[in-house]
């Protein structure tokens, strides 16, 4: 490779980072992401992109402290830790569906696959061991002081 394409391709590179990481920056697509990989991860960060409204239930008890619970719970059913629940999302893709000033709509189709060290997710891939799960959720958002937060609904934080 000569060294007028290496600079090409490292510029090309480097503009398609800036415009990724600026594209959704305080949209309800970057929310809406966002808690979906910490939902998907289970991990305890996902509580501040929800809404004050559905951070916790009706007996006054945290929500995302409830379905950390009850992942650990099943895991351990299951013979597993905790970890072994944790997905990764890729092949992320979103559409706005309805935006105004307060409310905000947003389809989010993503794959989902096992959380687990990179090299083995390569020999999963090569020899066809890993299993892919469809996420497809239309994810409700409202604008709590200049920030999209997610609104109630959005996945199962059930369990």
């Amino acid at each position: 490779m000569s060294l007028r394409n290496f600079f090409f391709l490292t510029a090309l590179f480097i503009g398609l980072c800036i415009n990724t990481s600026t594209t959704f920056a305080g949209s309800p697509e970057e929310t809406a992401v966002k808690f979906a990989k910490a939902y998907y991860m289970i991990d305890a960060s996902m509580e501040e992109y929800l809404c004050q409204e559905c951070k916790v239930n009706e007996d006054e008890e945290k929500i995302v402290d409830l379905y950390l619970e009850k992942a650990e719970t099943k895991a351990r059913y299951s013979g597993h830790v905790k970890s072994f629940l944790k997905m990764s999302l890729c092949r992320i893709d979103t559409k706005v569906l309805h935006q105004d000033d307060s409310l905000a709509k947003v389809h989010i189709k993503a794959i989902r696959t096992r959380n687990i060290n990179p090299l083995y997710k390569i020999v999963g891939a090569v020899f066809d061991l890993l299993n892919e799960y469809e996420v497809d959720e239309i994810v409700n958002l409202v604008n709590e002081d200049g920030q999209w937060k997610i609104a109630s609904g959005a996945f199962d934080l059930s369990m």
